[in-house]
């Protein structure tokens, strides 16, 4: 997932995250919240996996 967010350039947009054995966690700049959801969506869309914005 991370290599799909180099490749879109937004890894020097990523403002925290975790990663736990069931569950990634990303905080995003909101200046960039908007841009951030539409991709963040997308991949959990192509990688089949659940999504939850906070």
């Amino acid at each position: 997932m991370f290599e799909a967010m180099e490749e879109a350039e937004t890894n020097n947009r990523l403002k925290e995250y975790s990663l736990g054995k069931e569950v990634i966690y990303a905080a995003f700049a909101w200046s960039v919240a908007e841009d951030a959801y539409k991709m963040m969506r997308e991949l959990a869309k192509k990688h089949s996996v659940g999504f939850f914005l906070m």
